[in-house]
């Protein structure tokens, strides 16, 4: 399932010698999760998802890529999970046969 919303950054060097220059753009997710960096010359780059409040990547964030001419990279994926809390409560209770028995109770929470 694809997380909408979310911002991908790359930053790219192209060009040789004098002529060499620096690329930045950014790209937001589609409700599917997509997305896309048309036209690119040829160069190295780097794509870094930005990170979400709530989330932690699973890998690295980050993906280095050369692009030959004409070439396109496909797949550069990202895959981020919800981070999760354990949440409890220990009380003590006396009960008829038992005194101060202990209770504990927890819940998963995302």
């Amino acid at each position: 399932m694809g997380l909408q919303g979310r911002t991908i950054r790359l930053i790219g060097i192209v060009g040789k010698g004098i002529e060499t220059r620096v690329i930045r753009m950014d790209a937001t997710t589609n409700a599917d999760g997509f997305y896309m960096f048309n036209n690119l010359p040829a160069g190295r780059y780097i794509l870094r998802e930005e990170l979400q409040r709530g989330f932690v990547p699973v890998g690295s964030p980050v993906k280095n890529i050369m692009l030959a001419q004409g070439e396109n990279s496909m797949n550069n994926n990202f895959t981020n999970r919800p981070i999760r809390s354990l949440v409890g409560i220990e009380d003590h209770r006396d009960t008829e046969d038992h005194k101060d028995t202990k209770i504990s109770r927890t819940s998963e929470k995302n």
